[in-house]
């Protein structure tokens, strides 16, 4: 994924998830978008760079922090949004988030097979 460019907003070129060059039906931007009845999301470079747009997306497809910024993978609230949607989306957050106990236990929650995205110390942890 690539990185987000912090460029001002004057200069900053923005993708729009409205134009069909750049979203499906089916895509989640599409999807996220219809749920948070927003005409648009903002992307710069593939990469999601709106926080509720990110947070409407993951709550709607927890994956959808793989199109997330890089700072959004490390916002704690996001990523435990995305892993209670789908477990497995712990292997998109940051390496601070993926070592955060209650981060990986509510995505364990939602699906076990997620505890291969935890760190080694996680994994072996009796209480987790």
């Amino acid at each position: 994924t690539p990185a987000l460019s912090f460029s001002s907003p004057a200069t900053m070129s923005k993708k729009f998830a409205h134009d069909p060059s750049h979203c499906n039906e089916d895509s989640i931007c599409c999807i996220a978008s219809k749920a948070n009845s927003r005409p648009m999301w903002f992307m710069e470079d593939g990469v999601l760079t709106d926080r509720m747009d990110v947070l409407v997306a993951v709550q709607a497809d927890g994956e959808a922090l793989s199109y997330a910024a890089e700072a959004f993978r490390n916002d704690r609230s996001i990523v435990l949004a995305a892993v209670q949607q789908n477990g497995q989306a712990l292997r998109f957050a940051s390496d601070e988030l993926k070592h955060d106990r209650e981060v990986v236990l509510a995505a364990i929650m939602q699906d076990p097979v997620a505890l291969q995205y935890a760190p080694h110390g996680l994994r072996t942890d009796p209480q987790v």
